[in-house]
């Protein structure tokens, strides 16, 4: 194992001999202090924390929503389209968790970047991301479009929740497409410090999409289609709006270079950190993740109503990960960023 000293040096640990071994007085004295170190309230501590309540604060309002989005459903549209959206997120979750590795890869590397003071960069990590992640979305729209209603009849369900879930899920890719685009565009605004806005407006967006599909069902009692529909226009639009806001207000200025003004593929150093990013976070992702969906399939032995409550329980799981999520993901980034200063040590500490 490894270890800094109170110069920062790296100190090799050993199990059982030697003058750094775990047992030696020395050693637990280094690691008592390291201790003592990181429950200091120091300026990384503030921010880890300025980082994390935003973050986590937008997770759960997200969380909460949909958990209201999916009881609307069920009183205001029906039991079979409450199931089929239940069962069709579900489902997209699989190659959502995936896809995502890509846009996931994009907080670390323009931390990175943003760290060694290089801003074109970022800029060319996101527009790297952003295509990569439309690419490799593409034939899983082509396919859960397609396909859809053969899943859901193989689980048990009868033909009308097929059929709803297979017109629903033809909208439901592209939502998830905008919304992985966004999530790409706020990961760089939080990287330079502007994650107090991107919580924000994502929580008005939250809301907003909260509120009309509100109205939607309760009002005018529409189809599950249209909820989809409202959901893809509120993201697409969400995404515009926060486009012009932050270049009205010239936070993307010294990354635009990056974004449009140049072709990040030519940057074949910038490609291969990306793809050697992603995979492994985008494999992870399944591998922490997956076992929900994995379930499901098993849930399918039982029943429909056993396969629609798992996936409903898995909405409502979100919003106890929602709570805890925020201190991981405001960490991930200090540490990319310290160690595109060059400072590992800082990092090691964050």
């Amino acid at each position: 194992g490894g270890s800094a000293d109170e110069d920062g040096q790296d100190v090799e640990y050993t199990l059982v001999r030697g003058p750094n071994a775990c047992w030696r007085p020395l050693s637990l004295l280094r690691a008592f202090d390291a201790l003592v170190s990181l429950c200091e309230y120091d300026n990384e501590t503030r921010r880890i924390l300025h980082l994390s309540l935003p973050f986590t604060l937008s997770a759960l309002v997200e969380a909460v929503a949909e958990n209201v989005v999916v009881a609307l459903i069920s009183l205001y549209v029906g039991t079979e389209a409450v199931a089929a959206y239940a069962v069709v997120d579900i489902v997209l979750e699989v190659t959502t968790e995936l896809t995502m590795g890509v846009v996931d890869s994009e907080s670390t590397l323009c931390s990175q970047a943003y760290g060694a003071g290089n801003s074109v960069l970022a800029g060319q990590y996101v527009q790297l991301c952003s295509v990569i992640y439309v690419l490799v979305q593409a034939p899983f729209v082509v396919a859960w479009s397609l396909f859809i209603y053969d899943i859901l009849f193989w689980l048990g369900f009868d033909e009308e929740t097929s059929q709803i879930g297979q017109d629903f899920a033809r909208v439901a890719v592209f939502v998830q497409v905008a919304v992985g685009l966004g999530e790409g565009y706020h990961n760089l605004l939080e990287v330079i410090g502007r994650e107090v806005y991107s919580a924000g407006i994502g929580i008005v967006e939250g809301m907003v999409e909260l509120g009309m599909i509100a109205v939607a069902t309760i009002v005018y009692r529409v189809d599950l289609i249209t909820v989809a529909y409202i959901q893809l226009g509120v993201a697409v639009g969400f995404y515009g709006i926060n486009v012009v806001i932050t270049m009205y207000m010239g936070w993307m200025r010294p990354h635009l270079k990056g974004m449009v003004g140049s072709i990040a593929f030519k940057n074949r150093v910038a490609v291969a950190q990306v793809i050697k990013i992603a995979a492994p976070l985008a494999i992870g992702s399944i591998l922490s993740y997956g076992e929900w969906e994995v379930l499901t399939l098993f849930a399918a032995h039982l029943g429909p109503a056993e396969v629609t409550t798992w996936a409903i329980l898995g909405s409502i799981w979100d919003t106890f990960e929602a709570s805890t999520e925020g201190i991981g993901d405001a960490s991930e980034v200090r540490c990319a960023y310290h160690l595109g200063k060059g400072n590992p040590h800082q990092a090691r500490i964050s």
